[in-house]
């Protein structure tokens, strides 16, 4: 279980930029984003 949390911390690590990014796109009003958010 341990590890699995510490590989699942590593991913978020990597992949809440890229989700930051998308909300403030979808902050701008850029709609194209909008897709991305059932994904996350």
């Amino acid at each position: 279980m341990y590890r699995l949390s510490k590989k699942y911390r590593n991913i978020r690590k990597d992949v809440e930029p890229i989700i930051e990014q998308l909300q403030e796109k979808r902050l701008l009003g850029d709609r194209n984003g909008s897709g991305f958010n059932l994904i996350f």
